[in-house]
């Protein structure tokens, strides 16, 4: 899907940006497609469809035990209601279904093929809204009662860290130190300027710099895989062993 986002925003721009020095073809009463066009519009989606792939990537890593783990010293009150606004959204789009279902089964949810008005549909949906709603209140209720009982700010809390910030830690974020500033040197010495339209320029610096500069940002950026593959070396090393 991110291919197909990529692909109809590259495409997309042009149609409705005709600046640019080289035309590729003309359509439409004479419409330039240029190719600076294009090439912006590919450098957006590039930058969008990056932006999706961070954030999903986000969500795989961060789970709700690391939220908890980085930021429940400073800010433990905020990080629980925010670990717990997490775990909502799955929670109420499984409760939906159940609701639904249970209704299907008795027959109380219409469908446009038994001849159900689209009146009645809104009726339904505003009903299942409604148990929806009286179940996330019952449910907060339960879990206040819960977290009371327990004795929740009660006292200081203690914390179960299956996390450790180790010298490998240390190594890694100096790593990741140094090569964010080498890119951010490399970014404000101009290495990054690009300019599309009207035609297409580029940052006129030495070599070296764009050299320095964006092997840093592949290293940078490479980071994650670099320790993905060295924990599999290490994982068939100890396979091996056995």
């Amino acid at each position: 899907m991110l291919l197909l986002l990529f692909l109809m925003l590259t495409i997309v721009n042009p149609l409705f940006n005709p600046r640019g020095n080289t035309v590729l073809f003309e359509y439409f009463n004479a419409r330039a497609f240029t190719l600076e066009a294009l090439l912006y519009g590919a450098s957006t989606a590039a930058m969008l469809v990056s932006a999706f792939l961070w954030f999903a990537c986000l969500n795989e890593i961060m789970s709700a035990d690391k939220y908890m783990y980085v930021f429940s010293e400073m800010f433990s009150s905020v990080t629980l209601i925010f670990t717990m606004a997490l775990r909502l959204v799955p929670l109420y789009k499984n409760k939906i279904k159940q609701i639904v279902q249970a209704r299907r089964c008795i027959g109380m949810f219409p469908s446009m093929s038994k001849g159900a008005t689209k009146k009645d549909l809104v009726a339904k949906a505003c009903t299942v809204l409604s148990c929806l709603v009286s179940w996330a209140f019952e449910n907060a209720i339960t879990t206040a009662d819960s977290m009371k009982s327990r004795g929740f700010s009660s006292c200081r809390r203690t914390h179960f860290n299956i996390y450790r910030f180790d010298t490998q830690s240390i190594i890694f974020m100096v790593y990741e130190t140094l090569l964010t500033a080498v890119v951010l040197i490399g970014a404000v010495s101009g290495a990054t300027y690009a300019s599309f339209i009207p035609s297409m320029s580029f940052a006129q610096l030495d070599k070296t710099v764009y050299i320095i500069g964006f092997a840093a940002y592949i290293m940078l950026l490479a980071a994650p895989s670099f320790l993905s593959v060295k924990e599999i070396v290490v994982w068939r090393y100890l396979r091996s062993k056995i």
